[in-house]
């Protein structure tokens, strides 16, 4: 359970330290200016990344062993993010920001005693220590300039990474390489953390100092977990793993180099540009991008055992398949199309808008929600025993934070982004604890059963209905769905997928409940807090089982 607690608590962390260092940034003027290159139209301040290291560096250091290995890792990324402040604050020639990069390597390779020493198709012998060092710095430099320069659009940097690091995650969990998986984890937390603030449309970017750490980090990740944590893992993983920001920097500085262009310059010829130009809006570009990325991290993790051909030849026609694409569709505008519903009688038309209009089609699914989820939670953790110490720990600061925003003197009329975060950690804790002990359902299968099926239509109806739009499908919720229905399903993982889809579907349905609440039943924030703090007793307590 250790990477489960680093990641919560990095995510706490960065969700945390961005509200006030986005006050800071504004102050000094860490902020991204639009001109005709971007596609924002505001200036947003430039110093997520500055959370995002926080909280990795924190949440590592309290988990991580100290050894030189993860003690380079660390201060590579100090000096990422000093460098990269200072980008963000004065937009420092390429060749000062090469320095910073190549002195962060440094460190991860001298003192940290990491480089590629095996290629593919050349896996017995490792390689002379001249041409591994060489080859090191080559293949940082170049994914940590690559995620860099793709960050274009709100969610895209952070969401390709995190689909990286979930792969890396998930290889180092099956080479039983627990140093990499706490890592891999915490910087997991830290995109989340980032991104509940990223979505489009952004309140605030990483800027060079979380993209520069993304790609700096997921490098070095990649190369400890095709190198160091299994042996018989193909070193050519390297490739889709690092996939679509790896292809995206190949074509375009290819581009700017046939141009006669520095291969540094900016222009609009990254694949999500295209994508714009092409006709799609800015989540489509991204969850596409989002996709294709996907299906590069899926194929890697099931090649891992297959020789170096197969791997290559695999990164090889997609990445054929992704420029034949967009070279046929060059000039050309995607036709979208509005799937409407059947042509319904006046009088039912009048009826429904009659209904919705006095709000009974919202009203109804949120007092129906505002009932069974909590009655669910507080019951299934009562049959799930006794929870691990280390989640009956973040219980209690949950508990703790609930009471203390109930006796607030002046409490919040809302329910706060921590509160939303303490709820949605809880919900994934007591379905995992309940459906893994085995502790039954709650009377009957059946039971249970349609007290989701009930829940789902209920929220399908609460959003559909809904006079408040501040919710919509998002490309986090893509992430989220990736995390929990894509990777456990992967062939010849060992894992038992029934479990896993039970769990993640029961969770899936959970969390949208809570959003609906949040969204609709603002007028309940004390009840809201009430049953927090009521759950989350229960599950520090263990179930009444002490």
């Amino acid at each position: 359970m250790n990477a489960v607690f680093v990641l919560i608590v990095a995510m706490l962390i960065t969700m945390g330290l961005i509200p006030p260092v986005t006050k800071l940034g504004k102050r000094l003027l860490l902020v991204d200016i639009p001109d005709t290159r971007k596609v924002h139209e505001k200036p947003v301040p430039r110093v997520g990344g500055i959370a995002m290291i926080a909280g990795f560096l924190v949440s590592c250091a309290a988990f991580l062993p100290n050894n030189p290995g993860n003690a380079s890792i660390l201060a590579g990324s100090i000096i990422i993010l000093i460098f990269g402040v200072w980008d963000d604050r004065k937009s420092l020639n390429y060749r000062i920001k090469f320095l910073g990069q190549i002195m962060a390597i440094s460190v991860v390779i001298f003192y940290g005693h990491i480089g590629i020493q095996f290629v593919p198709f050349r896996l017995a012998e490792p390689l002379p220590t001249g041409v591994c060092i060489a080859l090191t710095y080559f293949s940082l430099l170049g994914i940590t300039n690559a995620v860099n320069l793709a960050d274009g659009l709100d969610g895209l940097a952070g969401g390709t990474t995190f689909i990286t690091v979930a792969g890396v995650c998930l290889l180092a969990y099956l080479s039983g390489d627990v140093d990499v998986f706490i890592m891999a984890g915490a910087i997991l937390g830290t995109i989340i953390g980032f991104l509940r603030y990223n979505t489009h449309p952004a309140q605030v970017f990483m800027g060079d100092s979380g993209s520069q750490f993304l790609g700096f980090s997921a490098g070095v990740l990649v190369i400890l977990v095709t190198q160091n944590s299994n042996s018989a893992l193909s070193p050519s993983l390297a490739f889709p793993l690092l996939g679509i920001p790896l292809l995206d920097t190949l074509v375009v500085m290819t581009q700017r180099v046939r141009a006669g262009r520095s291969p540094f310059s900016p222009d609009r010829n990254h694949l999500h540009h295209k994508l714009l130009a092409l006709g799609f809006d800015h989540y489509e570009a991204v969850v596409l991008i989002y996709f294709a990325q996907v299906l590069l991290v899926v194929g890697s993790v099931y090649l891992r055992y297959f020789p170096d051909a197969w791997n290559i030849a695999f990164y090889l026609v997609f990445s054929a398949v992704v420029l034949v694409a967009f070279k046929v569709m060059a000039g050309r505008k995607v036709t979208k199309i509005a799937f409407g519903g059947a042509r319904q009688g006046r009088k039912l038309g009048d009826f429904v808008r009659r209904i919705k209009a006095q709000g009974n089609l919202t009203k109804y699914p949120v007092w129906i929600i505002s009932t069974l989820v909590p009655a669910y939670l507080a019951l299934a953790a009562f049959k799930a025993g006794r929870f691990p110490p280390d989640i009956q720990f973040i219980s209690l600061v949950i508990l703790a934070l609930s009471i203390l925003l109930f006796l607030a003197r002046e409490p919040q009329k809302k329910i706060t982004v921590y509160e939303r975060l303490s709820a949605g950690t809880l919900i994934a804790t007591i379905v995992y604890f309940h459906v893994v002990t085995g502790a039954g359902s709650l009377g009957s299968k059946f039971l249970e059963d349609a007290i989701f099926a009930t829940l789902a239509l209920c929220v399908l109806a609460a959003f559909k209905f809904s006079e408040n739009q501040a919710f919509r499908v998002t490309s986090m919720d893509v992430l989220v769905l990736f995390a929990v229905f894509v990777i456990p399903n992967i062939p010849h993982l060992g894992i038992q997928t029934g479990i896993v889809s039970e769990v993640a579907s029961k969770s899936i349905v959970l969390y949208y409940s809570l959003e609906c609440l949040v969204l609709n039943a603002t007028k309940y924030v004390s009840l809201f807090r009430l049953a927090t703090a009521t759950i989350a007793l229960i599950v520090a307590i263990g179930g009444f089982g002490w």
